[in-house]
C-alpha cells in the first residue's frame, strides 16, 4: 500500500512539473508578445518600452526562476570549484529580469554563492542567464570573488 502511495506521489509531482513547465513557457510568451527592446546582458536602463515582471502577481514565475537560479548555481559550483561546497544559493536581480521581444531570449541576472568545503571560504559568480526562445541556456560572467581558474564557467552552462 505504501508503494502504491509513493507511486502516487510520484506521479503527482511529474503532473506540477509539466503543469510549472507550461506555465513557463505561457508566462514567456505571453510577455514576449508585450515586448522590450533591451537586448540580453546590457546594462539596466528603464526605457519606457521596457516591460518588468511584477513578481507579486507572478509568484509562481518568481518560484520558477529560484528553482531555475539553484540548478545554475549547483552547476557553477560544480565547474568552479576544485572540492565542492555547502550553501548553495542564487539571489536572483528580480527588479532587472527581463524578456526581449525581438530575439525571444529571456534575462535572468544572478549572484550564485557557495561555502567552501575545504576552505569555508564564501564564494560567488555574479552573471547573467540568457535563456534563448529555443530553451538554450548562457550564462555570461560579471564579475567573481576570485579564487577560479580563468574561464571555469563558460561552457558550464547547459
Amino acid at each position: 500500500m505504501s508503494e502504491l502511495n509513493r507511486n502516487k506521489q510520484i506521479h503527482k509531482q511529474m503532473q506540477m512539473k509539466k503543469y510549472l513547465t507550461i506555465l513557463l513557457i505561457t508566462t514567456i510568451s505571453f510577455f514576449k508578445l508585450t515586448g522590450q527592446t533591451r537586448l540580453p546582458g546590457a546594462t539596466s536602463s528603464n526605457p519606457a518600452s521596457e516591460k518588468s515582471f511584477d513578481f507579486t502577481l507572478e509568484a509562481q514565475l518568481k518560484n520558477d526562476i529560484d528553482d531555475i537560479g539553484l540548478a545554475i548555481a549547483n552547476s557553477l559550483m560544480n565547474c568552479c570549484s576544485s572540492y565542492g561546497g555547502t550553501n548553495i544559493r542564487s539571489d536572483i536581480d528580480y527588479q532587472e529580469v527581463r524578456l526581449n521581444e525581438v530575439t525571444g531570449s529571456f534575462t535572468i541576472p544572478m549572484t550564485v554563492n557557495w561555502q567552501g568545503s575545504l576552505s569555508g571560504n564564501n564564494y560567488w559568480i555574479k552573471g547573467k542567464l540568457i535563456i534563448s526562445s529555443n530553451g538554450t541556456k548562457t550564462w555570461l560572467k560579471i564579475k567573481d570573488s576570485g579564487g577560479f581558474y580563468a574561464g571555469c564557467s563558460q561552457g558550464c552552462v547547459k
